[in-house]
Parts: C-alpha cells; sequence; structure tokens
C-alpha cells in the first residue's frame, strides 16, 4: 500500500521516469554497436591530443572515484544518517554491484583499449564492459548522497549551499565518467547505459516509490513478516545461484584465446584470472552475499529488539 500510495501522488511525472529509461534501454541496443566503433576514433584522438600530466590526472581519478574514494560517502550515509535511509541507500548500492555485473556476462562486451592497442594507457581491466559500472555506481551513490545530504542542518533551506553542492557533485560524477573514455575502458556506449541504469535505481528508490522516506513503523513490520522474509530470501537464494550459472551458460563462443593475449600483452600474464571475463563478472557479483548479511541480519537485529522488549516487560 505504501509503494502504490507513493506512485499515485505523482503518476504522471513517475510514469513519465519508467517511460524515458525504457526508451534509453532500447536507443543501447540499437546504436550500440555504432557508438562503439566511434568511441575507437573519438578515444584515439582524445588520447593523442592530450598531455601527460593529463591522463595521469585522470588515472587517478579512475582509480580514487571507482575504488578508493568510494568508501568515503558510503561510510558517511552508513554514519551519520537512520536505519532506513541507510539501508535503503546500502540495497541500491549493492543491487549496482550486483546487476551490472551480472549484465557484463550477459552482454559480453568487449573494452576499447582490447580492439585498439593503442588506447591502452597502463589501467588494467579483465572484466567485460559493458554497462560500466564506474558509471552507474557513481551516479547512484553521489545523486543518492546529494537528496540525502538535504536533511542536514546546514542544507536546509540554504539555496547557495544546495546549489554548490549539486554542481560539485555533478562534476565529480562527470569527471569519473570522462575518466573512463579517455582512459579507453569503456566506450561511449557503455557509459552512457551505466549512466541510464544508475539514474533508474536511483529514480525508482528515491523519487518514484521514496523509499528513503519510508515511516518507520512500516520499516520495522517488513522484518517481521514471514511473506516478505520467506519471498525476499527465496529471491536472493536464485539470485545467488544465477550469478553462479551465469559463468556457464554465456559466452561460450567467446574468443578468450584472443582476447587473453591481449590482455597478457598489456597488463602481464600474473594479471588474475579471476579479474577476466565471466570470471570478472562472478566475482563481483557475490556482492549478493553482502545484501544477504545485512538482510537477515537485520532480521535478528528487530527479532533481538522485540524479544528484549518482552523480558523487560515480564521483569517488569
Amino acid at each position: 500500500n505504501y509503494l502504490k500510495d507513493t506512485f499515485l501522488k505523482n503518476k504522471t511525472m513517475n510514469i513519465l521516469i519508467l517511460l524515458l529509461s525504457l526508451i534509453a534501454f532500447i536507443c543501447e541496443f540499437i546504436y550500440r554497436e555504432s557508438l562503439f566503433k566511434s568511441s575507437l576514433e573519438i578515444e584515439d584522438y582524445l588520447q593523442k591530443s592530450s598531455w601527460n600530466f593529463t591522463i595521469y590526472i585522470f588515472k587517478i581519478i579512475t582509480k580514487v572515484g571507482g575504488e578508493y574514494l568510494m568508501e568515503v560517502p558510503v561510510g558517511f550515509i552508513l554514519i551519520f544518517f537512520s536505519l532506513i535511509k541507510s539501508s535503503v541507500f546500502m540495497t541500491g548500492f549493492l543491487f549496482c554491484l550486483q546487476f551490472h555485473s551480472m549484465m557484463k556476462i550477459w552482454y559480453g562486451n568487449t573494452r576499447p583499449f582490447w580492439e585498439n592497442k593503442d588506447l591502452y594507457k597502463g589501467i588494467c581491466d579483465g572484466g567485460f564492459g559493458n554497462p560500466s559500472g564506474h558509471s552507474m555506481i557513481s551516479t547512484y551513490l553521489y545523486s543518492t548522497l546529494y537528496i540525502y545530504l538535504q536533511d542536514l542542518k546546514c542544507f536546509k533551506n540554504n539555496t547557495n549551499v544546495n546549489i554548490v553542492s549539486l554542481v560539485l557533485i555533478i562534476f565529480w560524477i562527470l569527471l569519473i565518467i570522462y575518466s573512463r573514455i579517455i582512459l579507453g575502458l569503456h566506450s561511449l556506449n557503455q557509459i552512457i547505459y551505466g549512466t541510464t541504469l544508475g539514474l533508474t535505481v536511483f529514480s525508482l528508490e528515491i523519487v518514484v516509490f521514496k523509499l528513503n522516506e519510508m515511516p518507520a513503523t512500516f520499516y520495522k513490520k517488513l522484518f517481521k513478516e514471514k511473506t516478505y522474509i520467506i519471498s525476499i530470501s527465496s529471491c536472493i537464494i536464485f539470485v545467488s545461484c544465477l550469478s553462479i550459472i551465469n559463468k556457464f551458460i554465456f559466452n561460450s563462443s567467446f574468443d578468450i584465446e584472443k582476447y587473453n593475449k591481449v590482455i597478457n600483452e598489456k597488463c602481464g600474464e600474473k594479471y588474475p584470472q579471476y579479474r577476466r571475463f565471466n570470471n570478472d563478472g562472478v566475482f563481483g557479483s557475490f556482492c549478493i552475499f553482502i545484501f544477504m548479511g545485512m538482510y537477515f541480519g537485520q532480521i535478528l537485529f528487530w527479532y533481538l529488539i522485540e524479544n528484549s522488549r518482552s523480558i523487560i516487560c515480564c521483569r517488569c
């Protein structure tokens, strides 16, 4: 009822968001090959016309923004915001990690620097390229962070702070996205697709269904109802199995030997096998077990809370 009522409050806008997302997905299928081919030429031009220092800066941005610095906003949300907001964020964040890893196996699309040896700039990646995980995750993460920041005192009713923070967040997302292009790690279609997916997850969670504004009483009931527990637990088990099975049913005809040679030449033969092709997708998909821990942890948490209250009441 909460999801239904929230959706119907702004039905026209919510339907429009879903339609735009659907159109973007369809366009990705139509223009995938043409955009990939164009990307090889565009990225070759960008690299040849850029200074070595510029390339070096974007190598830092792609590492910091995509791997090392990402823990900072994640930790900030978990520490400074309510359990409901943190849980909603982590669900979306882990979904992005899980879903993009599985989709890379489904599509089995190569990366630009695999196809053009001149595009390699010292950043290795052996997993398939579509969609761009950096684009999807950073778009979702920083968009959600901006919305959450509106709850803090220094942001409420402060237009200047809101505008500056919005500009900085958009600028940082664009820098991360551009770093993937200029380094030859992703093509334009992979970047656009990843960004669209990130915005879709953000829109569904925060804009359409407003899960971050869920009433506390409703949120607590979710982890007590047997129907909910059984259905979500079944989904987790199914996705966990699917993550592993994907490795064996997709990309059986992919020329692994050819692209293994490319990766060996550029990254060295010691580049780990678990970070290559389907193995990389399965490795990334294992974040479903983190979600499993978070989910069952909350069931146990609310169970212990209720039991401790009943024990206290009995003693009284």
